[in-house]
């Protein structure tokens, strides 16, 4: 009985490939966020139906090290990784070289890290055989297709690709047990996506000569024919009974798994960030283990009760922050907002919107921390993308005046599920119209997200315009900012430190905000100067050729020191009291100075509060904080001047 064997195939066509196989590039840039989402993913699609309820599926992440001769056909993949190393030249990229070299020497050490990915319970296990058309021989074998139903959350048959990208082998075993007719069956087989070598031949002897022919870049580990084996093959073999799956489900081994014993703390927010709905709705737990000695020894359980500590981690923050991890801060603190959202909604509003279908709107608290409108929608528990970002077509002309805002967008029924669905690329992280080939579908899927970003402003103009009728919000890019490209670039720096200004039509340049009445305007000689036909009335006042209330201070940054670019900032004014929010570019000790919009720095205006524990007043009324890069500021702040219209920011790293 054969314990099986790694075999790649002959290309007679002559077709070859470097090391990364096309699957692997789609997930290259983002292994860990990948990983969560795509496995998480296939186990939630074959979550086990009892009695028609869907049960909860357990998923637990832990780190192996095995002895190397434990590795299945060890010698067989080792000796096909070292022909790589051997054709390289002739097969992949110079940039390649390195990731073969590293695999060559992982297989030549005395343990190798694997990483088990064990569906623990509530999963119905990968169906076979493995046929063209059956979900194991799907995920095994197939690319570019899935098996899966109308409200699974993949359908691209890539998700194999985000396993095989965290190992440095390139290399996976996948060992399912699943029932067929109430009897148990189990399928175990491994896929290597490596690098086309040329083919060598073993005589009796044992001499090995290189052919000319073409050596297939993914090979198999199975029986002869390139099928899986079973339980009853290696019952026998100690070294391989790791392989098998004890209980119905599936586990997936990442064989050489990355050189990185910090992985689980991206892989932690990574699961969060994606999951955080199903985990909420206990129809997830997720647990992940590292044991390995020498290092942190670390695990975490993540499930319903456990979540609001799981988002509380302190480790996460300092450590996205400081760190090289694919999964982002900001993509973290989103979902936290999001998952307090759903958890805790102000309002739940259910619609039916024309073409899509089903939808319910969770309706969270305004947060001015936040800087751009936090709007995830989720699909069968799973998020797909943040719609509130600005690059969203649909979203990104939505007034400032509701950033902060959260809503999670669930969809609630077949129809808006599938809606949403095909308009998602193969790692399921945003939606694009693209997606759609068919043009009319294309152009329907459109009229519909119309409709949908109506009803979608509708609830954001309910909840989240600002109460009060009294506070004017300054929106410190107002009618000034135009796309680059529109009119001329001025030499006037922004006063929000981090945009140029794009000179406008006259008639708009002077609406400040919507507050200030319009005025007369009397153009000079230079058209591009225009003043205040308000400015004139004294009979003192003269037209000059640079009237001052349009000018900047040339000299100012010399006065207070090198300007430093703030973004996104955000200016709530009441009586006079004002809420100052803004992002800093550096890391620094910076003063903030704050001024009436269009007057000379001379006229800036006086601060008489702030809180201590923040910042500190200045003799002259300006602001002294001291501010950390990308770290986003609120101050709540008493003003000396009342009955302000607008004013503008601009911040000055203090050198001495």
């Amino acid at each position: 009985m054969s314990n099986g064997n790694w075999k790649f195939e002959i290309r007679e066509s002559g077709a070859n490939y470097g090391w990364e196989d096309s699957i692997i590039k789609l997930f290259k840039n983002k292994p860990y966020n990948s990983l969560a989402k795509e496995t998480t993913q296939n186990s939630k699609d074959n979550a086990k139906i009892t009695n028609g309820i869907t049960e909860k599926v357990v998923l637990k992440f832990e780190l192996l090290e095995l002895e190397s001769e434990n590795i299945p056909d060890k010698s067989g993949l080792e000796r096909k990784i070292k022909y790589c190393e051997a054709d390289k030249i002739d097969f992949s990229n110079p940039q390649q070289y390195d990731s073969i070299e590293k695999a060559v020497k992982i297989l030549s050490k005395p343990k190798i890290r694997v990483l088990k990915i064990e569906e623990v319970s509530g999963t119905a296990g990968m169906q076979g055989p493995c046929d063209i058309g059956k979900p194991f021989g799907v995920y095994m074998k197939g690319t570019g297709k899935s098996q899966k139903n109308e409200t699974s959350l993949g359908s691209q048959g890539m998700g194999k690709g985000a396993p095989i990208n965290c190992s440095d082998l390139n290399t996976i075993i996948v060992s399912t047990k699943y029932e067929e007719d109430n009897i148990e069956k189990t399928l175990i087989q491994g896929r290597a996506s490596i690098q086309t070598t040329y083919h060598r031949k073993t005589d009796d002897e044992g001499n090995v000569t290189k052919t000319e022919e073409i050596s297939n870049n993914i090979g198999f580990f199975g029986d002869e024919k390139y099928k899986p084996i079973t339980s009853n093959d290696i019952k026998d073999n100690s070294k391989l009974n790791w392989l098998e799956k004890k209980e119905i489900g599936t586990n997936i081994f990442i064989l050489g798994f990355r050189d990185d014993n910090e992985w689980f703390k991206s892989l932690m927010p990574a699961i969060l960030i994606n999951y955080f709905a199903a985990i909420e709705k206990d129809e997830l737990e997720v647990i992940i283990h590292h044991p390995i000695e020498g290092t942190e020894i670390w695990k975490r359980e993540i499930n319903a009760s456990s979540l609001k500590k799981n988002f509380n981690e302190t480790f996460i923050e300092q450590f996205l922050k400081d760190k090289d991890s694919d999964v982002r801060l900001l993509d973290f603190n989103n979902a936290k907002k999001l998952w307090e959202t759903i958890k805790n909604p102000r309002h739940v509003i259910e619609k039916s919107i024309e073409g899509i279908g089903g939808l319910t709107f969770y309706v969270g608290d305004k947060d001015d921390e936040l800087r751009s409108h936090n709007i995830g929608l989720i699909r069968n528990k799973m998020f797909i993308t943040n719609i509130g970002d600005r690059t969203f077509p649909l979203i990104n002309s939505f007034s400032q005046s509701f950033l902060g805002s959260n809503i999670v967008i669930e969809a609630s029924s077949k129809k808006s599920d599938t809606f949403f669905k095909q308009m998602e690329p193969p790692d399921h992280n945003s939606i694009k119209l693209n997606e759609i080939e068919n043009y009319e579908k294309r152009t329907e899927a459109e009229k519909s997200l119309r409709n949908f970003k109506k009803e979608l402003l509708k609830i954001m103009q309910n909840y989240f315009t600002e109460e009060s009728t009294d506070p004017s919000e300054t929106d410190i890019f107002d009618d000034w900012l135009m796309m680059a490209g529109e009119n001329s670039e001025s030499d006037d720096y922004n006063p929000t430190s981090g945009i140029k200004f794009i000179k406008k039509e006259q008639e708009s340049r002077s609406n400040a905000t919507t507050n200030r009445p319009k005025r007369r305007k009397r153009k000079l000689d230079n058209e591009d100067d225009v003043v205040d036909q308000d400015d004139l009335d004294d009979e003192n006042d003269q037209i000059t050729e640079n009237p001052i209330p349009r000018r900047r201070n040339r000299q100012t940054n010399k006065l207070l020191g090198r300007e430093i670019q703030i973004t996104n900032p955000r200016i709530v004014i009441s009586g006079n009291i004002s809420k100052i929010c803004f992002t800093p570019t550096e890391t620094c000790e910076l003063e903030l100075v704050i001024r009436k919009y269009g007057a000379d720095i001379k006229d800036k205006v006086t601060v008489l509060t702030v809180q201590e524990e923040l910042a500190s007043i200045t003799e002259s009324g300006t602001l002294r904080l001291n501010v950390y890069k990308n770290e986003r500021v609120i101050l709540n702040t008493g003003i000396k001047e009342r009955g302000l219209n607008s004013i503008l920011l601009k911040a000055y790293k203090v050198t001495s």
